[in-house]
Order: structure tokens, then C-alpha cells, then sequence
């Protein structure tokens, strides 16, 4: 297990136990008779040892009566202790413990003998302190399980200090009173930076805030200055110090929901959906509270509603909880959309119930003789039941309108589900499935795979790969036996990590790129299962559609069950045998010699070559013409490939893939990986051996599975793995950058000098991909 870094572990270790220990002494302050107050006077602390301080004013809005403390009163003692060289600090500290039952403090002064001072008691209400309890919790709980997130961190520290900053002491014993002044004021400075600084870093997947922006918040540290001008009036008299507390805090509240805003629209698509958790977790913890208190403006016998509100807050935390840990819990678009039906429709509802329903009531009531009370129920009854119809409706439409390619998406499901029972042979079923879910969904790719002998095999697909087949006693298919339900990225991904995958699975799933797995299990085995990638809008799955896909599943399962089983098994081999003519592969020079390769992973580094121009040359020119290029083509570049010691994986068309260090090892393979695709790219621009055409090369490095695949009839000798889809990602690169070739970091690193002509590039986002990459750029 890795070590914390230092910050995680000052946060649990230090700021951590500091919480617990506030939140217990302001529980313990809450309970008491007479819980929070301030001393609402502006004094001038003595200015020596055996002088006394004095009343400068009283706070704006302080109840005065005929003995109440004065501007100019001398303070000399109070509760029997001499208030000689004391400061405003002192004065406080003394004077809680002296107020009686009713919160007034007698003060001995000159010249008069004795004055008095009500204390400005504070309510303490019980929501604020669940939602102080709820951010101290979560912080804690996101440090001890969420490990090196800068966005984890962030909300961390920010939510701790924030909860510190509500955990008030005053108005107690002396020390009580001390600390808890002090705490109001540092808090109060370091929070509302912090959570500035946690929004930048939300989510991990948007870019890094440059190093200005991440000291910008800190500027919001006045806030604990202004805190202080408010509690003792310095320099300046008055509530302006609250003010201008309150003004910064709005203005640090204003840029955080800028941040936030922002960063959704440069984050991923799990980034863009935390954020909609954060942000629905804004609107949920304080739309009742708003509600709520536009209630008890008109109806103040209703404030108990209004407090209890307060206890929504608790959502914000736990919302942002959900966000760091399990994002995909719910399906939070549709609660976007339900919370957004009911907002709109609860003011009608309230509007109707507190100003229509009354007074018909009373009418009702003295027309037929009814009691008022009996009428008012019925009314309101009649006002509340066509509320699930109306929002029914308009939740649909807002649907349509916030996530119209979601709602698009499901409507055709729904569509495709129905049409099930229609098909005529297993064939035409399963086929369906592998194209017409990948297209409804407007996935990249998708490939629905059935079980032929001793491989699961593609016997349908849509979009730009067919992926290997999968050994039909392997880890995968054992373990898809055992699930009905849709098995998720997350999901396969943790299986990979337990090591519950072989290598040849797990890599030949990441080189597909696979989002989502929909094993089809009737009462025997496994028999097919559907394996789907990403969408082409880099939007997430959500969980209606997961839903909705399971459904359609176990719909196709059940109509599958109604054909013959050999009947189906014939169509599959049929099917897989027409598509096999088309499946690239390609055999290394160990297996050309009569060797075996054993199969496992190891480090590669992989060369993706694209030719340009090659679609408006093909359309121009007849088949032999194409047919000629294609083998000059793949000789010149096999050629050059193989001087450097790499190894041809396969050629697809316009395009080819090779790996260096495979099937022999190669100790310099990242440097003769990239002087092979400079060679490549000098035969098409410096010896322009064919006019008109020019290639893109992307090259990386890592782990890969490599060895033989199992296919229907054969064995194909390959490279597959997260490195296969880097390298692909790279060449595609080229295009967006002007580029001629793209490497990776650890290519770069490793090759040394033969990348002294490439320019680096940070923060580049590829494909399919969460985080943000350096790249290495040969410039055309």
C-alpha cells in the first residue's frame, strides 16, 4: 500500500481529531441553558496595568434601558473580578460567566457605581450543527478512502474547516470564550479560501489550475480581519466588519459556482458527472430552506417549518460524498430533472394551498354547511392529486429539453425492445443486437460474441473494430455465468485489479474499449454476451439506460429461448465464418519459423502508421491501381519497420500496426520505434515516393498482453492491451496537431536523442481517456 503524502496525512492526524474535539465542546455549549452570545460592545482596552478599559459605543441595535452601559463608562470589575489592565479580549472572557439566568451582566463603573448590559444571545438551530457534523463526517470519510486526489483533498480540508468555523464556543467559560472568538476569526480566514481552492481542483479530470490561480483564493483571507473589525470594532465602529464578512463570502460563494460552472465544461464525462451530484446537491440542501422561509416571512408561526429545513443542508456533503466516491449510485440526471419538476410545480401547489384553498374553503364551509376545517381538507386533496400526472408530464418534457440525446436514446431502446418478438431466426436476433444497439446508442463500436466450441466469437458487430475472441472456459465467461446484470467498467476493471481476469482478457477488453458487458444467461451456461464501448459523445452511460438495456436483454434472451439450440449454434458459426474473411491478423517471424510463443504480458512499444490522402486516392482510381499502391506501400514500410527490429502485427487497409520488443526482447525498442516511424515518415515527405500522400504515426509504450488469440479455426498471434489503444490514440492525434508523429512520455524519455526534433505538448486530451497527457509533437 503507498505511503500518504504529507498533506493527507497532516489532515487525518492534525485538523481531524482538532474537529472532533470543536464539535464536542459546541454540542456541549448547545445543550447548556443559556448556549451563544456576544457581548455587543465596542470598548477601549486599558492603556496600562492600573488603568480600566472604557465603552466607546454599543453595538448598532442593542437594547438600552436607563441603567444600561453608556459611551465613556470606565469598566472596574465584574462577577467579583477586577477588570484592571484588561483588555477587549478579558472583558469577554469575564463577563459571560457573570450574566444571570436572564443573560444580564452587571458591570461595576465609573463614575456611576454600577451598570448593566444584556447579552445578545444567539439561537442555536439544530440544522446548522447536522450540517456541521455532516461536512466534519464526510471530510473525515474521504481522507481515510479516497487516496492522492488533489480534488479529495481539497474538499477535505475546506469541509473541516468550515464545520470548525460553526463550531462556536463563546459565551461560556473564560477559555471557552477565548478559544472560540479565536476560532471564528482563523477559521473564518482560512475557509473561504480552501473552498475556492477545492472547486478549482473539482474534478480530478479537469485540467490543473495554473500555479496564480491557485493562490488567487487566498486573497479571501480578509474575510478573518473583517471578522475580527465586526467582534471588537477596530479600527472602525460598527457592523461594517460583518458586512464586509458577508460581502466577501458572497463574492467567494459567486466564484465558486463560476469554478464550478467552468470546470464542467472542460472536465470528462464521469468529471461532468460529479459535478452534476455537487450541483444537485447545492439546489436539494437549500431550495427547502429558501421555501421554506418565504413561508415564514408571511406566516411566522411557521418558523419551526423553516429550522427544520435547515436540516436539508446535510445533502450538500453528502451529495459531494457521492461525487469523490460513487458517482454513478443514482442515475442523476433523472434526479435533475425530477428536482427541477417539483420546483417548478411547488409553487403552484404552495401558492394554491396557502392563498386559493382558504378562502374556499370558508365559502365551501358556509354554503353547505360543512365544517371549515372538513372543506379544507377536501380542497386541498383536490389540489394535491393531479400534482404525480402533471409533474409525469412535465418531467418528460423537461427531459427532452436538459438531456435530449439521453431521452433520444431510450425512446429508441424502447423501440428496438419491442421489436424483439418479431425476428424470425436467431441469426437475425443476434445480429440486431450487435449492430442495432451500437447504432441506436451511437456507440464507437459494439460486438455481440456466442459461443462456438471452445471460443466466444464476434458474430455480429458495429462500428470501427472487431475484437479477438474470448476462450470460452476463461476467466471472463466464468465469470459472466455467474451475473444477470449488466457488468459495468468500473466493475471489470476491479475484477482486473483482484486478478480475477487473465492477461489476454483484460487486455483484449481495454483494447476494445469496453464500457459496459451484458452477459445473455438463460437456465444453462453462458451462451453470448454483448459488449459495448464508448459513446461517440463521451458521455457516460447512465443508469436508465443501463436499466433500459437490461430490460431489452432479458427480452431478447427469452425470444432467443424459443429457437433450437443447434439451429442457433449453426447460424453463429455461419455468421462468424463470413466475418472471419475480414478479420486482420498477421504471424510474427518466430511462428514463420515453426515456433511456439508463449502468451503474457510485457513491455512493448507499439507504432500505429495512417495513411492521408489515401480515400480521395483510392476513388479516383481503379482496383489494380489500388491494389499496386497497397503492396509498395506495405513493402516500404515493412521494410523500414524490420531494419529497426520491430515485428508486423497486421496491416488494415490504409494502415498497419507494429510492436517493438515482441516477440524478442529489444533493449533500445523505444528509440528503434521512433527511428522507424521517422524513416516512415521521410519516405512519403523528404523521398516522396508516392505524391500526394503523407502518414500519421502515433508510438507508446507499456505493458501489453502478447501471444496467440484464439480464433474459430486459428490462432492469430497479437498485441492487445491499454498500450495498443495509447498508440492509436496518438496517431489520431496527429491530425488535430499538425503533426506527423505523436509519442508518449515514456517513449520520449527513453529514446533519447531521436526525439530532439519533437516539441512537447501538455494537457493534451485524448480520446476515451479521463486524465490529460504530455505528448511528444514532430511538426509537419
Amino acid at each position: 500500500m503507498s505511503r500518504r503524502p504529507w498533506i493527507e496525512r497532516a489532515l487525518l492526524f492534525g485538523l481531524v481529531p482538532f474537529w472532533a474535539v470543536a464539535t464536542i465542546l459546541h454540542v456541549d455549549r448547545q445543550l447548556s441553558p443559556l448556549p451563544f452570545a456576544w457581548l455587543p460592545v465596542y470598548l477601549a482596552p486599558a492603556p496600562g496595568p492600573a488603568d480600566f478599559p472604557r465603552v466607546l459605543s454599543l453595538w448598532p441595535d442593542t437594547a438600552r434601558s436607563p441603567d444600561s452601559l453608556a459611551p465613556g463608562d470606565r469598566l472596574l470589575a465584574v462577577g467579583g473580578h477586577s477588570l484592571a489592565g484588561a483588555g477587549r479580549l478579558t472583558v469577554w472572557m469575564r463577563a459571560f460567566p457573570a450574566a444571570d439566568a436572564d443573560g444580564v451582566v452587571s458591570f461595576a463603573v465609573a463614575p456611576r457605581a454600577q451598570r448593566t448590559l444584556a447579552l445578545r444571545v444567539v439561537r442555536a438551530a439544530w440544522g446548522h450543527l447536522a450540517l456541521a457534523v455532516a461536512l466534519g463526517l464526510t471530510g473525515t470519510f474521504v481522507l481515510l478512502r479516497v487516496r492522492n486526489s488533489p480534488a479529495a483533498r481539497g474538499y477535505a480540508g475546506a469541509s473541516l474547516l468550515y464545520s470548525i468555523h460553526m463550531s462556536s464556543l463563546y459565551g461560556g467559560l473564560p477559555w471557552q470564550t477565548a478559544a472560540g472568538v479565536w476560532l471564528v476569526i482563523v477559521s473564518g480566514a482560512l475557509y473561504p479560501p480552501l473552498m475556492l481552492r477545492a472547486a478549482l481542483l473539482f474534478p480530478d479530470s479537469a485540467p490543473r489550475p495554473a500555479r496564480w490561480a491557485l493562490l488567487a483564493p487566498w486573497a479571501l483571507a480578509i474575510t478573518g480581519p473583517a471578522l475580527y473589525v465586526w467582534i471588537f470594532g477596530i479600527p472602525r465602529l460598527g457592523l461594517f466588519g460583518f458586512q464586509y464578512a458577508s460581502a466577501l463570502f458572497t463574492a467567494g460563494i459567486a466564484a465558486l459556482l463560476a469554478v464550478l460552472a467552468h470546470n464542467y465544461w472542460v472536465a470528462s464525462a464521469r468529471g461532468r458527472r460529479q459535478l452534476k451530484w455537487v450541483m444537485w446537491g447545492f439546489v436539494a440542501g437549500t431550495l427547502p430552506s429558501l421555501v421554506a422561509s418565504a413561508v415564514a416571512a408571511s406566516r411566522p408561526e411557521l418558523r419551526g417549518v423553516y429550522e427544520a429545513t435547515l436540516a436539508f443542508g446535510v445533502l450538500i456533503p453528502a451529495c459531494i460524498l457521492v461525487a469523490l466516491m460513487r458517482d454513478n449510485l443514482f442515475d442523476i440526471d433523472r434526479l435533475i430533472t425530477t428536482t427541477a419538476t417539483y420546483t417548478l410545480l411547488a409553487p403552484l401547489l404552495i401558492g394554491t394551498l396557502f392563498q386559493v384553498v382558504p378562502p374556499l374553503a370558508r365559502v365551501a364551509a358556509e354554503r353547505t354547511g360543512l365544517q371549515e376545517t372538513t372543506a379544507l381538507w377536501v380542497f386541498a386533496i383536490a389540489v394535491a392529486a393531479p400534482i404525480p400526472w402533471l409533474a409525469q408530464r412535465l418531467r418528460t418534457r423537461l427531459e427532452r429539453l436538459l438531456f435530449r440525446e439521453q431521452f433520444e436514446v431510450e425512446e429508441s431502446l424502447r423501440e428496438f425492445r419491442a421489436q424483439i418478438p418479431s425476428f424470425a431466426k436467431p441469426a437475425d436476433l443476434l445480429n440486431a443486437l450487435g449492430v442495432e444497439v451500437g447504432r441506436r446508442i451511437r456507440l464507437e463500436r459494439s460486438a455481440l460474441f456466442a459461443r462456438a466450441e471452445e471460443a466466444f466469437v464476434p458474430i455480429s458487430a458495429h462500428g470501427n473494430a472487431i475484437p479477438p475472441a474470448f476462450d470460452a472456459d476463461g476467466a471472463l465467461a466464468a465469470l459472466l455465468s455467474d451475473r444477470q446484470q449488466p457488468i459495468t467498467l468500473e466493475q471489470w476493471r476491479s475484477w482486473a485489479r483482484r486478478g480475477l481476469l487473465a492477461h489476454a482478457d483484460r487486455a483484449a477488453l481495454e483494447t476494445f474499449g469496453a464500457a459496459l458487458i451484458l452477459p445473455l444467461v438463460r437456465a444453462g451456461p453462458l451462451e453470448a454476451f454483448l459488449l459495448l464501448g464508448d459513446k461517440r459523445s463521451g458521455e457516460l452511460f447512465s443508469r436508465a439506460e443501463v436499466a433500459m438495456l437490461e430490460s431489452l436483454v432479458e427480452r431478447a434472451v427469452v425470444a432467443l429461448d424459443q429457437f433450437r439450440v443447434e439451429a442457433v449454434r449453426a447460424d453463429e458459426r455461419r455468421l462468424y465464418t463470413a466475418l472471419a474473411r475480414y478479420a486482420p491478423g498477421s504471424v510474427a517471424e518466430e511462428l514463420a519459423r515453426g515456433g511456439e510463443v508463449a502468451p503474457g504480458e510485457r513491455e512493448v512499444t507499439v507504432m500505429f502508421v495512417d495513411v492521408r490522402g489515401y480515400t480521395s486516392f483510392s476513388q479516383a482510381r481503379e482496383a489494380p491501381q489500388i491494389f499496386d499502391f497497397v503492396n509498395a506501400y506495405t513493402t516500404t514500410v515493412s521494410e523500414r519497420v524490420r531494419a529497426q527490429g520491430g515485428s508486423i502485427v497486421e496491416f488494415h487497409g490504409d494502415g498497419l500496426m507494429a510492436a517493438f520488443g515482441a516477440p524478442a526482447d529489444l533493449a533500445d525498442k523505444e528509440r528503434c520505434a521512433v527511428r522507424a516511424a521517422l524513416s516512415v515518415v521521410s519516405a512519403f515527405q523528404r523521398e516522396n515516393l508516392y505524391p500526394g500522400m503523407s502518414v500519421g504515426v502515433g508510438v507508446a509504450t507499456g505493458p501489453a498482453y502478447v501471444g496467440d488469440i484464439q480464433s474459430v479455426d486459428r490462432k492469430i498471434w497479437g498485441v492487445i492491451g491499454n498500450t495498443t489503444n495509447l498508440a492509436a490514440r496518438l496517431q489520431g492525434l496527429t491530425r488535430d496537431h499538425a503533426a506527423s508523429i505523436a509519442i508518449d512520455a515514456l517513449t520520449q524519455q527513453r529514446a533519447g536523442g531521436a526525439c530532439d526534433d519533437f516539441q512537447r505538448r501538455d494537457g493534451v486530451s485524448l480520446k476515451g481517456r479521463d486524465e490529460l497527457f504530455s505528448v511528444w509533437l514532430l511538426p509537419l
